[in-house]
This record gives structure tokens, sequence and C-alpha cells, in this order.
């Protein structure tokens, strides 16, 4: 698994807490070796959030971070649509949040997502179109 740098741009922040806010929408990323990683993505007054967590066999906790980064800062944000699940694909200007993830990641960084939560990401995908006009 790739290490997270603590050095800090003017687009992305690295801070570790907990999560859970009204409109998250959970994915799940790549397996990592042996590791699981799922979490939350929505967005707060200036940022759009990752909360993320590693967990070994997807049951203990090993990791939680909560990733930031300015709209301006992302390219495209784009939806999937599959048979089982979609995929929410974010594409950022620079390689900072894609190092930030846990997993590699080549030009952008591919959420698993729940049929279920298709309103949901349909009102990320606009929020971020309004945020970046």
């Amino acid at each position: 698994m790739g290490s997270v740098s603590n050095q800090f741009t003017s687009n992305l922040q690295y801070v570790t807490g907990t999560f859970y806010y009204m409109n998250n929408i959970p994915f799940k990323l790549p397996d990592v070796g042996f590791n699981e990683v799922s979490g939350y993505i929505y967005f707060d007054e200036e940022f759009l959030v990752f909360d993320v967590a590693t967990s070994l066999f997807g049951e203990f906790s090993e990791k939680e971070q909560t990733i930031k980064i300015e709209p301006a800062a992302i390219e495209d944000i784009v939806v999937k649509k599959g048979m089982f699940k979609d995929k929410v694909c974010v594409r950022p200007k620079k390689v900072d949040l894609l190092k930030a993830m846990p997993g590699n990641f080549d030009d952008e960084i591919k959420l698993s997502v729940a049929h279920k939560h298709r309103l949901k990401v349909e009102k990320l995908i606009d929020e971020f179109n309004r945020r970046t006009l």
C-alpha cells in the first residue's frame, strides 16, 4: 500500500478523523492486497471530501483518513452506470489526490457505488458543476 504524504498543497488537505455526514455517498475502492478500502464522498462548505477507511480482510479497521480537495482542482466527475454497480470517476487536475488515496490510480479514481445511491451521485455531480462554473 502506498504511503500518504503529510505535505499539503493549496488544493488538498490530509487529516485523520471520524466521519458520517448527511449527504454522503458510500463507495468502495479496489482492494489493496488483503486490505479492503471503503468510504464516503460528499461536499462540505468548501471542499469535496473523501472519508476513507482501510480494513484488513474487511474486519479489522486499520486506518481512517479524510481527504479534502477544492472543486477547482478536479477536472471532471462522471458516472459510468453498470449492471450491478455504478462507477463514479473522479479525474483530478494534479496527481496529489491520486497519491493520497489508498491504492494505485493512473489518472482517475473509480469509486464503486451501489445503484440505490444514483440520485445522490447525480446531485453530487450537479453540485460539482455548479461550483466549478
